[in-house]
């Protein structure tokens, strides 16, 4: 494997499911051939000493396709070794690429390539970035499409879907469950739909919440339970409350919960739910997954 240096503003301890791509593919890779360099968070400090590659992060919270910025990476790939660097995104940070005299490639996972890649002034810049990559790594063929409609022509792609931890996400046997259930609060036997996500507009929660009442209908004891935090969350409860839902309100029919603990209680589910919505950008309608 080359020796590399990924340079992303996601990436563990901060939660979010960029931040779990990469994090579950770099901590399987050799660790005398990485290098990170990220962003600072709450508890980093702590997370960087237990792994075994190198992690390094800077002062700003946010990389920019600054000159300090590309410096900096430059003076990082020359201490590590790194052959290759690895940009996530592709915009804006990426755009730092062509200034470190390097080999690159690019992480990209979906609307961080539709959007800018529509726009005009970035679709220009995002073209420059992903023509000059040696590698274009894509979470799926939706990315990997919209790349090469954004490059004009065809690029070195390669899908690496996310993968599953299948230690950490295994099922439980009944009595785990039902102790589980028990300290979320939720009935024992009863159906269960799960959906864990940043409680955001466009993640299609509210669709879920309207969901429920119709599947109480049916169903009459299956339980709904959205798990997350987020800007939405106030007004995702009091669609829960709402009379036109009834089946989306704890203890009539088909049940949501916004437990904060129950991401990590995945395992007690029946079904899991992970709604997409449509969001609009400088008049752009795009999917988002």
């Amino acid at each position: 494997m080359r020796r590399h240096l990924l340079v992303s503003n996601d990436f563990p301890p901060k939660v979010g499911g960029i931040q779990s791509y990469l994090w579950e593919l770099w901590r399987r890779l050799p660790a005398e051939a990485v290098a990170v360099h990220t962003t600072p968070y709450a508890g980093a400090d702590q997370f960087d000493a237990a792994q075994s590659f190198a992690i390094t992060r800077s002062r700003e919270s946010v990389l920019l396709p600054t000159p300090m910025v590309s410096r900096r990476v430059e003076r990082l790939a020359e201490v590590h070794g790194a052959e290759l660097v690895i940009w996530d995104p592709a915009l804006p940070v990426g755009h730092a690429a062509h200034r470190v005299h390097r080999p690159y490639a690019v992480v990209l996972h979906g609307a961080e390539v539709t959007v800018p890649g529509r726009l005009p002034g970035t679709r220009q810049l995002l073209r420059r970035v992903l023509r000059g990559a040696s590698l274009v790594i894509c979470a799926g063929r939706y990315s990997a499409a919209e790349a090469e409609r954004a490059a004009g022509h065809p690029l070195p792609t390669v899908i690496v879907s996310p993968g599953v931890d299948t230690d950490r996400f295994r099922p439980l046997d009944a009595s785990e469950r039902s102790s589980v259930r028990r300290e979320l609060g939720l009935p024992v036997d009863a159906p269960l739909v799960v959906s864990v996500s940043r409680l955001v507009p466009r993640k299609g929660m509210d669709t879920l919440v309207r969901a429920a009442s119709r599947l109480s209908k049916r169903i009459p004891d299956a339980v709904v339970a959205i798990a997350g935090s987020g800007r939405d969350r106030a007004r995702l409860e009091g669609l829960g409350g709402d009379d036109r839902c009834p089946g989306s309100t704890v203890g009539t029919g088909a049940r949501r919960t916004l437990a904060g603990s129950l991401w990590r209680r995945r395992r007690v589910l029946d079904v899991l739910s992970k709604p997409m919505g449509w969001a609009r950008t400088g008049g752009l309608r795009h999917r988002v997954f």
